[in-house]
């Protein structure tokens, strides 16, 4: 049986998590497209899922060895979307860990905001010129613009995501700032 879900996620640990629950009730992603989510019924528990924002395009020559190496490592790369890299391992290999020492983790969550915060700003941006196309289309009725309704609708989900996405950049710069004061203590 296969299941389709559509789902929006701006932080990739709740995606992660969220995959991974899917998982533990017997739905196995299969591939990822633009929110979309397709799930294929198997064992409960079958596989542990992990998410990585990649330095690079998945499919650019500077990945490619690099997911080779994962899959060598008994990792299966399940989807990739533009740098967004997903993985599922056998739950009954062990424990499936992408970064193992705090450098590399700092690392990742640093990309992650690095990429997420000028999202950010864009979407925000989107959101402005629909703000400024809902208020020419009440101040002049019969003029040629997009429609109200169209505008208000998509000013309030580019500020709604915009907020979202920010919320997730924000968490990941906490979080490489915390493991950056961690190794300062360890060392």
């Amino acid at each position: 049986m296969v299941k389709r879900v559509f789902k929006l996620f701006f932080d990739f640990e709740k995606e992660e998590a969220w995959l991974n629950d899917m998982a533990r009730h017997g739905w196995m992603m299969d591939s990822f497209f633009l929110g979309v989510y397709q799930f294929s019924e198997g064992p409960p528990e079958e596989y542990v899922y992990r998410i990585e924002l990649l330095p690079q395009a998945a499919a650019s020559a500077g990945s490619r060895p690099y997911l080779r190496f994962l899959e060598e490592t008994g990792a299966e790369v399940v989807s990739t979307w533009f740098r967004w890299a997903y993985y599922r391992k056998k739950a009954c290999d062990g424990d499936f860990e992408i970064y193992t020492d705090i450098g590399s983790r700092i690392g990742h969550y640093k990309r992650v905001a690095c990429f997420m915060y000028p999202v950010c700003v864009l979407e925000w941006c989107m959101a402005l010129i629909q703000g400024i196309n809902f208020f020419m289309a009440l101040a002049d009725p019969y003029g040629v613009h997009v429609p109200a309704g169209f505008s208000l609708f998509f000013f309030m989900f580019g500020l709604l995501a915009g907020i979202g996405i920010f919320r997730a950049a924000r968490r990941s710069q906490l979080q490489y700032r915390r493991l950056e004061r961690e190794k300062i203590i360890q060392e």
